[in-house]
């Protein structure tokens, strides 16, 4: 079973009660970090996100005799806000509740398996908070089971693994891409998982337009969207596989496979083949942009345990400086454009 790394680290390091003071330190800095950034996105604090008048159209149009077959949301999500609604209260304390939840996951995931939690926290905030947690709150909560479900199958905990995966999927649809990646990473052992990437990609390739016809199949009747999103209806430009976020991330998939350890490791294996996923999934879909971008940014997030799981060592460093370069990047992109390249 993988358990927490900075405890076997700090335990071969210092005394119980240094220990016991730097976790205190640690997590009263994620604490305050995790509760600002929860309320800054339920009260929109930089301004409304794209995303807002559509859950506020939504939400205003609640009953006490709801129809969950009234609106393209998931059911899970729909399900909590009629609860909500039902106690009288607004949609802002729902975003905060949503948020703290999404971050406060990932945030305890953080602390509990890698070895630079704060750093760790500091990246995801750049890389993916405005685009989750402040503007795509569905995704955001999806997310976060679907990370707990790959932490439970990492940890042979098959029962929670099915639970979180399937929550994940009622908050949103894209992130049944983490768990049935987190599974075939289980088999591909070693550098098999390169397989699992080059298989994906040559035969997605291949039968493209049957795995497009399939995913309209599946997920048309839950979402009218999804036709227009595979099929890209209104002519959006494709996926840009080259820009610099895009090379940042091939930078770190191929520096990670020249280190022996990724491979070798269980828990490194499995991120990593999330963060292989993201791309090749860009690459695939690049044609439809939309359902691209948000099966990459599901699997993406997988790069903060990649890079993290480690202690801080000159052997890592530049996977570090490549993604907080790659952070930053679309922190800036994000927040100047609202569009993430």
């Amino acid at each position: 079973m993988i358990g927490s790394l900075r405890q076997r680290t700090y335990a071969s390091s210092g005394s119980a009660i240094d220990v016991d003071i730097i976790q205190t330190i640690k997590r009263t800095v994620l604490f305050a970090i995790w509760a600002t950034l929860s309320v800054a996105a339920g009260q929109q604090w930089f301004g409304p996100s794209p995303d807002l008048v559509n859950y506020l159209a939504f939400y205003n149009t609640i009953t006490p005799y709801f129809d969950f077959s009234g609106s393209r949301f998931e059911y899970g999500f729909q399900f909590l806000s009629w609860l909500w609604a039902g106690l009288g209260l607004g949609y802002p304390s729902l975003f905060v509740l949503m948020a703290a939840f999404s971050l406060g996951c990932k945030f305890y995931l953080f602390d509990k398996y890698l070895a630079s939690p704060i750093l760790a926290a500091i990246s995801y905030i750049l890389g993916f908070y405005l685009l989750h947690e402040y503007t795509q709150i569905r995704a955001a909560v999806g997310i976060s089971f679907a990370l707990l479900s790959a932490h439970s199958l990492i940890n042979r905990k098959i029962l929670p693994f099915f639970i979180f995966a399937i929550a994940g999927l009622l908050f949103h649809y894209s992130t049944i891409a983490i768990p049935l990646v987190v599974v075939a990473s289980r088999y591909f052992k070693g550098r098999a998982v390169i397989g699992l990437g080059a298989v994906a990609l040559i035969a997605g390739s291949a039968f493209l337009p049957t795995i497009q016809d399939l995913i309209v199949d599946l997920f048309s009747s839950l979402n009218p969207l999804t036709s227009a999103y595979v099929y890209n209806d209104q002519n959006i430009e494709v996926a840009n596989i080259f820009s610099f976020a895009s090379i940042t991330m091939l930078g770190i998939i191929l520096w990670s496979l020249a280190d022996l350890r990724t491979l070798e490791s269980d828990y490194l294996r499995t991120f990593f083949a999330l963060v292989l996923l993201s791309y090749v999934s860009l690459v695939l879909l690049r044609d439809s942009l939309e359902l691209a971008l948000r099966l990459r940014d599901a699997l993406a997030v997988g790069v903060v345990f990649l890079v993290f799981r480690e202690p801080l060592s000159i052997r890592n460093l530049p996977l570090v400086f490549l993604w907080f370069a790659g952070a930053t990047y679309l922190f800036y992109g994000y927040s100047t454009t609202q569009v993430l390249i």
